[in-house]
């Protein structure tokens, strides 16, 4: 129950961050900025690994 309780309050609050950040439309472009990178970089290494 108590499992539960706790997973409801981070996953509300979670919500309203994202919520929250979406208002701001430089937190999101940065954000996806940040994401594009981190995609290239693991294609990046995979393509050197293997």
């Amino acid at each position: 129950m108590t499992n539960e309780v706790t997973r409801e309050r981070d996953r509300l609050a979670w919500e309203k961050r994202i919520a929250r950040d979406r208002k701001n439309i430089r937190a999101v472009k940065w954000a996806e900025r940040q994401a594009d990178r981190l995609v290239a970089r693991l294609a990046q290494r995979q393509h050197t690994s293997g």
